[in-house]
């Protein structure tokens, strides 16, 4: 598989931050997703720092290049993004159109719809069983809740009022294969990474099946046809190419009879040791040090 060792030299010398933490509700993960990259950059001879942009030295620490391990909130919503142009500082990963809208859901799936790219239904009226409730705005399966009658539903606004409020939206609840595609710009190529089943004990792929030992398992490559896998891999490809995607990101999808639907675009996906990202790239022939390197080819002006 092609490698960016030949270009390790032009990082001699540069100070990469690898940049985790921050204040979204993915705070543990990104702390773990930096982590294995500072291992790796260790592993490569490169020098690096760690910041969060919790610790006010994160604004007064010169550094080279943003090593973007942020998950949510100021790492996958332009913050970061929009703070490295401004001090010129390149980072890895898509700049600040495809971050802004990428963890934006509604506004992501309407700009899907209009170009023609299936997505689950929109509910705006929570009369229609079953659907599903999301923030509009988070990562991990955090704060999901899947409605399957009224008393669901009152339930719900009991426990959780704030479901009815502008930071929550409804959608269609599709039960069927949950895949994902990993997408990375190799060599100036969009390459699609083997697609990743996930089969879970838990009700859906929520917060827990993620990070929990045990309750999810990998199929790798997944249980798909061709047919499936090609149009999963097209879509795949127009979605990067469109939000002008650098480095990599991770799409999501649920298959139904009616065939795959996306359901999320990451801008910033999850690279700790049992991440998709990760197993996917394995699966390609990278090691995840050479997934890092092209991480870093990302990071330009």
């Amino acid at each position: 598989m092609r490698s960016s060792n030949h270009s390790i030299d032009k990082y001699k010398g540069k100070v990469i931050a690898v940049i985790g933490g921050g204040i979204s509700n993915e705070r543990d993960i990104s702390l773990m997703s930096a982590k294995n990259v500072e291992e790796s950059l260790e592993r490569l001879g490169l020098n690096w720092i760690s910041l969060d942009p919790m610790d006010p030295k994160f604004f007064t620490t010169p550094f080279d290049i943003a090593f973007n391990c942020l998950h949510g909130q100021w790492g996958e919503d332009g913050g970061l993004q929009g703070y490295c142009e401004l001090r010129q500082i390149p980072y890895t990963g898509p700049g600040i159109k495809a971050a802004s809208v990428g963890l934006n859901k509604p506004i992501f799936k309407a700009v899907l719809n209009q170009l023609g790219i299936p997505v689950p239904a929109l509910i705006t009226s929570p009369t229609t069983y079953p659907f599903i409730v999301k923030p509009v705005s988070e990562g991990s399966s955090i704060g999901i809740s899947i409605v399957t009658s009224r008393n669901d539903w009152e339930t719900l606004l009991k426990k959780k009022p704030e479901v009815i409020e502008k930071n929550y939206f409804m959608e269609e609840y599709i039960v069927g294969q949950e895949v994902t595609a990993g997408v990375i710009e190799i060599d100036g190529e969009i390459v699609v990474m083997p697609i990743l089943e996930i089969e879970t004990a838990n009700t859906f792929y929520d917060y827990d099946g993620k990070y929990t030992t045990g309750k999810s398992t990998y199929i790798l490559p997944a249980n798909i046809d061709k047919d499936t896998d090609q149009m999963i891999q097209h879509i795949s490809r127009e979605i990067y190419a469109y939000f002008s995607c650098k480095g990599c990101i991770r799409i999501d999808f649920m298959i139904d009879d009616t065939g795959p639907k996306v359901l999320e675009m990451n801008t910033s996906p999850g690279i700790t040791k049992g991440s998709n990202v990760p197993a996917q790239s394995k699966a390609m022939g990278l090691s995840f040090d050479e997934l890092v390197l092209h991480y870093l080819n990302s990071a330009r002006d």
